[in-house]
């Protein structure tokens, strides 16, 4: 096997030292992630009533919706209620961007089965 060149010897350890950066990077993104989500878990209620029919929506069921785009609006998750399985939606945020956003998804869905529900979580 031939001996590496000066070049070849600094490239290799300039490329190792990437590798290196970009695993460290990846791990606190992944460390980022999860202590965002386990905030966010803190944040969301154990249920929310159904607006459909009163029941329960577990927070089993919750997905959360992106809000990076809207103006005003927190946070916002859906849910499905154990009872009569319609979607519940609650949101966090200024009153007047969480009607808009009701809105909208009413509009979206011609008024069905899209419960809305505003939900004060305390997130800023």
């Amino acid at each position: 096997m031939a001996k590496l060149t000066k070049q070849q010897k600094r490239a290799a350890k300039k490329k190792a030292e990437k590798k290196k950066a970009a695993k460290a990077q990846c791990e606190s993104n992944r460390a980022t992630k999860q202590a965002y989500a386990e905030n966010l878990n803190k944040l969301l209620p154990e249920q929310i009533k159904c607006n459909e029919c009163g029941g329960r929506v577990p927070k089993s069921t919750y997905t959360i919706l992106p809000t990076q785009d809207v103006d005003g609006v927190d946070l916002a998750f859906s849910g499905t209620c154990d009872d009569c399985g319609s979607a519940t939606m609650a949101l966090s945020g200024e009153p007047e961007a969480c009607a808009v956003v009701h809105e909208m998804f009413m509009s979206e869905m011609d008024g069905s089965k899209w419960s809305m529900q505003k939900h004060s979580l305390g997130v800023k």
